[in-house]
């Protein structure tokens, strides 16, 4: 890569990241969270400690891997993410080490997250978040996060949640830039023992507010659909999952009004 393009790869990517919530936020996280646009923090069918570190599952045990080629059709922009979730007695514990960027400019997070299963109706959770950025020949800061959940079963078929994330608002060192609070308040709604409808409200004291909607549908035993829609990034989503014994494969894709599309895969080993 000659020098016109590494300066220009360089703004590109700050670009991006500034006009897609920048900063260790919710930005790629598992398809099946993909799909539907990141909502779900209430949600029972899903766990996913960057959305939400408190969960109404009990016996939730699985290791992922997922991969994002290229966020947009750039290279740059690609994902790497691995998953650990253990539980026991109501309690899960679950770890992820996430890589993002390139040669030039990469993220890394590392979470260690914990949720306790209070009563049959109502979880906490709190996530410890190590995060890493490195711009070559600029900076490299290390910064700690914390982010604290709770979600509580309404009735049969409604539960609602609130996060906190990035409670002490760490600056970024010589950066002079902070990572955002982001509160985020959900509730999902299980319309049947196939489907769930999700509604979550974003705010983060540095940009605009998020109202998602996202929904996923069991249309065979084997097979589930996803899909969202994004108020405030400018994106809707879709994608599916498939079950085979203990292994489910995942994809989804995030398309953009403007920049295009993103592609994510996932495999999964559910360890029960």
């Amino acid at each position: 890569m000659n020098s016109v393009n590494l300066i220009s790869s360089f703004f590109l990517i700050l670009f991006l990241r500034s006009n897609l919530i920048s900063g260790f936020e919710r930005v790629i996280i598992h398809p099946i969270a993909n799909a539907k646009s990141l909502a779900g923090v209430a949600s029972k069918k899903m766990y996913f400690a960057e959305l939400n570190p408190a969960t109404l599952l009990s016996d939730y045990q699985n290791i992922s891997f997922t991969n994002t080629p290229s966020e947009f059709g750039l290279i740059e922009l690609k994902s790497n993410n691995l998953i650990l979730n253990y539980s026991t007695n109501g309690k899960i514990y679950s770890g992820s080490i996430k890589k993002f960027g390139s040669d030039i400019y990469n993220e890394s997070n590392y979470i260690l997250s914990f949720s306790n299963l209070i009563e049959d109706n109502i979880a906490i959770g709190l996530n410890l978040n190590f995060n890493h950025l490195q711009i070559i020949n600029y900076s490299s800061v290390i910064e700690p996060t914390f982010d604290f959940g709770f979600v509580m079963q309404l009735n049969d078929d409604v539960t609602a949640a609130f996060v906190a994330s990035n409670l002490n608002i760490e600056t970024l060192n010589k950066l002079e830039n902070e990572i955002p609070m982001i509160v985020t308040w959900g509730i999902a709604y299980q319309y049947s023992d196939k489907g769930e409808l999700c509604f979550d409200f974003v705010k983060s004291v540095s940009d605009d507010p998020e109202i998602i909607v996202g929904f996923e549908y069991e249309i065979h035993q084997q097979i589930t659909i996803m899909g969202g829609i994004n108020s405030a990034r400018s994106f809707y989503s879709s994608g599916v999952k498939i079950n085979w014994e203990n292994l489910d494969f995942s994809f989804s894709i995030n398309q953009h009004l403007i920049l295009g599309s993103t592609n994510s895969f996932a495999i999964s080993y559910n360890l029960q």
